[in-house]
């Protein structure tokens, strides 16, 4: 049985969406993502100042199948970016070796001082869009213009010109230090899990120095089945002052 899966990430105050599809041919843990399933990752165009933690910015997931029918028990990983280490433009090309490998033909990434545990996060463009390729993936290590990715996605295709962006979650801001941001689960049982009613909510804390800092975020589905999004922005300021107890 062919399943189809779509993606939709959108930011809300923006009013920008990017939709992809994809099939699956095999039965897995993903077998919930059936007809023409559907996941949308949306920022919420709320942030909070949490007093103790910095600022507090809110991402909703949603999940419905064909039907309209909510997907309960989804899982999902998301991650972010603050520090570019290396970048490209339609220069990228992920491949489909055992294990996953990406590459850039005009950058050697050596030289960047990418290391493991660093995020690699693939962007759409007109042209490249696909969600099993999208959004955010671990890199196990580096060698010369090859990345060695840590996760798998049965469902991948080998694409070249691919934006992209390397890096991780701090950097240095003068005059203040190492800035971080972090990817949170809202509630707080290390995953980030749809609901009975096929929601998920997840929060990017990050420090105050990193306000009106370029930041990008990728997410993407870990049963079997790989959909993924990924959106580049800009850090808001604080607009209401919370207590680190304070329940959302």
């Amino acid at each position: 049985m062919i399943k189809k899966v779509c993606l939709y990430m959108g930011i809300i105050i923006l009013a920008l969406s990017i939709q992809g599809c994809g099939s699956n041919d095999k039965s897995d843990g993903s077998a919930s993502l059936g007809g023409e399933s559907s996941m949308s990752i949306l920022l919420e165009g709320i942030v909070k100042l949490d007093r103790t933690r910095g600022c507090q910015k809110y991402f909703v997931v949603h999940a419905v199948d064909g039907n309209g029918n909510a997907i309960p028990g989804l899982k999902v990983d998301a991650n972010v970016i603050v520090r570019a280490k290396a970048s490209g433009n339609a220069s990228g090309m992920i491949h489909t070796t055992s294990p996953i490998t990406f590459t850039d033909s005009n950058y050697n990434f050596n030289g960047s001082n990418i290391i493991f545990g660093d995020d690699l996060i693939v962007l759409p463009s007109s042209n490249n869009y696909h969600p099993s390729y999208l959004g955010d993936w671990k890199i196990y290590k580096t060698e010369n213009s090859t990345l060695t990715l840590r996760d798998s996605a049965y469902n991948l295709e080998t694409t070249d010109n691919l934006n992209y962006i390397v890096g991780n979650a701090s950097v240095y801001v003068p005059g203040y230090g190492n800035a971080v941001a972090h990817v949170e689960n809202r509630d707080n049982n290390g995953t980030i899990t749809t609901n009975a009613d096929g929601y998920a909510y997840f929060d990017l804390l990050y420090d105050l120095a990193l306000i009106g800092h370029s930041y990008v975020v990728g997410a993407h589905t870990t049963d079997g089945y790989r959909i993924g999004a990924s959106v580049i922005s800009v850090l808001p300021n604080c607009s209401v002052s919370v207590d680190s107890n304070t329940s959302n």
